[in-house]
């Protein structure tokens, strides 16, 4: 007993451990993700005074803009402090491991299987980009809440409709976060404690937030968050794209064999569930996690992006892959043979693939082997001596938009554009839009991140203008000045 104490200790001090490590390493010596440096500058306007979808474009809810300025407020953050929002972002990224664990638990799942589930969350979530500022994780956060409270299953009506309100803050936060909203409905319809009335309060506390920022925006919210055509246009003309075609169909169960191939093979052993009797209430979090994750897939019918880009929208099916694999761990207690030595191989291979991945493309090749953000600092600051105080920037390219963030600039048509960055966001309307308006234009010559709307007529356009010339690691950058002709 003794000795299974002291093996048990070890085991929780190696996996805090190597759970930490990833992000104490990402605190002191990150990069900048490329949509991070979007949010915290849209952030930093609000703060300022700027009010989203009126003065400010803004193509995401508000929760956590106004969130994260208040704290700013709240602890008085200058401008510019990365560290302490990326605090922030990891207090979200440990309260959902700390609440899959309970929902685990809640199941009759044992401390172990719970506990390694929650440690599996942390190091597979870290590499595809859960180290970086974005919204999936809060957006997680408050669903993955809102599931842990109905699991409780209490009789009182009141709660429903606070669970209702925690939920609608998953979506608040990001628009894909809706999800939540039907996974928690299938919980409490599904419940043998649950009534029609639990499921009404649910409901009507679900709209209550939502109905507050339609009261607050009216329109123009719905026009900015539902409605702004992200991945349901053209790029180029703004016409529009049709979402379910065969095409896209295999588009998504591409990426859905790419999540379980490499990164949780152990879901290959879904079937072995079938030897393993549940009870009712883990027979209902089991479909409901399933359905997470096929739902959650839906995201890629909005985006086609390569690899390195699509990493963080699979930051919303880790949780219910990861919920998923403490019911395989489990069912190895009642198998025999062959079974657990398959579930034994796959749990394997699935723990040292994200060992593997946040150790190596992260910890090692990152945290260890770069200069962190020095370089983009460096690169923001030449850019913003070129530029006059006051004066508007149109930054072409995605990946070096940072540099609004960094160099503290503003772009033009702040009410109608703002800082829309990527192809999804900006059109051939909007980028001629932004030409005409602002006095300095920065574009990449070679960059894979140049939007189709930025044509070959604009870049000869601006070459009228003087120009400056910059070289940023083998990438050749133009700055032109519009406010002269040459």
């Amino acid at each position: 007993m003794r000795n299974k104490k002291v093996i048990y200790y070890l085991v929780t001090v190696i996996g805090v451990i190597t759970a930490f490590i990833p992000i104490i390493g990402s605190l002191v010596n990150g990069i900048l993700h490329v949509d991070e440096p979007i949010l915290l500058v849209e952030m930093e306007r609000i703060a300022e005074g700027y009010m989203p979808y009126v003065d400010m474009h803004l193509n995401y809810p508000p929760l956590w803009f106004y969130l994260m300025a208040g704290l700013k407020y709240l602890f008085h953050i200058p401008y510019g402090n990365y560290l302490f929002y990326h605090i922030i972002h990891y207090i979200f990224v440990i309260a959902n491991a700390i609440l899959l664990a309970f929902i685990c638990q809640n199941q009759g799942f044992s401390k172990i299987t719970a506990w390694f589930s929650a440690w599996l969350f942390m190091i597979s979530s870290h590499w595809l980009s859960g180290n970086a500022i974005l919204f999936e994780m809060p957006s997680s956060f408050w669903g993955l809440l809102a599931m842990y409270l109905t699991q409780l299953q209490k009789p009182q009506l009141y709660i429903y409709s606070i669970i209702g309100i925690i939920a609608s803050f998953s979506f608040l936060t990001k628009q894909f976060g809706a999800g939540f909203f039907f996974l928690v409905l299938i919980m409490i319809l599904l419940s043998q404690k649950l009534s029609w009335k639990h499921l009404i309060m649910y409901v009507v506390g679900y709209f209550i937030p939502i109905c507050i920022c339609l009261i607050i925006w009216r329109g123009t919210f719905m026009q900015s968050v539902l409605l702004n055509g992200y991945g349901t246009t053209n790029a180029v003309d703004g016409t529009s794209v049709t979402l379910f075609t065969w095409s896209n169909v295999v588009w998504v169960l591409k990426q859905l064999g790419w999540l379980v191939i490499r990164c949780f093979p152990i879901l290959l052993a879904i079937p072995l569930l079938f030897f393993h009797k549940l009870d009712k209430d883990q027979r209902v979090l089991f479909l409901v996690a399933i359905f997470g994750i096929l739902g959650f897939s839906l995201q890629f019918l909005f985006v086609h992006w390569d690899r390195a880009g699509l990493l963080h929208y699979y930051l919303y099916l880790i949780p219910f892959a990861c919920l998923i694999i403490a019911y395989i761990s489990e069912s190895y207690k009642v198998l025999i043979g062959g079974g657990k030595i398959l579930i034994i191989t796959l749990l394997s291979i699935t723990t040292l693939l994200s060992l593997y991945s946040t150790y190596y493309n992260r910890a090692w090749k990152i945290y260890l082997r770069s200069n962190g953000m020095k370089g983009d600092i460096e690169f923001a600051q030449k850019v913003a001596s070129k530029v006059e105080n006051g004066k508007t920037i149109w930054i072409v390219d995605a990946n070096k938009e940072n540099i609004y963030w960094l160099a503290n600039l503003f772009p033009p048509n702040m009410t109608t554009v703002g800082y829309s960055c990527g192809s999804l966001e900006i059109t051939k309307e909007r980028a001629q839009l932004q030409i005409d308006s602002a006095d300095y234009v920065l574009h990449c010559i070679e960059s894979d991140y140049c939007i189709p709307a930025f044509t070959d007529s604009m870049k000869t356009y601006l070459s009228q203008f003087p120009t400056d010339t910059f070289d940023n690691g083998g990438w050749t950058l133009l700055l032109h000045d519009k406010q002269q002709q040459k």
